[in-house]
């Protein structure tokens, strides 16, 4: 799970999906941050997770994060999902 106001950092050796992050507390917010050199994509609602766990992105599609990219996302309680926007 993901504590409160958190900033995760993240490298791959190549471009990954992620189909969501453990469910939060309500409001729970985290920044994502793609330190490497390849792709990371935030995928939008995908199956590959557990319903509570999903990403709901603020452009109804995947946000790909390349390198020195970063996605904010917080977990809103009502709808039971991570809300995601793209930061830069």
């Amino acid at each position: 799970s993901i504590p409160a106001a958190s900033l995760v950092r993240l490298s791959t050796d190549a471009s990954r999906n992620i189909t969501g992050f453990v469910a939060g507390v309500d409001g729970v917010s985290v920044e994502v941050w793609n330190v490497g050199a390849q792709d990371i994509v935030l995928k939008h609602q995908d199956s590959g997770s557990a319903d509570a766990n999903r990403i709901l992105s603020t452009t109804g599609a995947d946000l790909t994060l390349t390198a020195n990219q970063a996605a904010r996302l917080w977990y809103d309680g009502t709808t039971t999902k991570w809300r995601a926007t793209k930061l830069n």
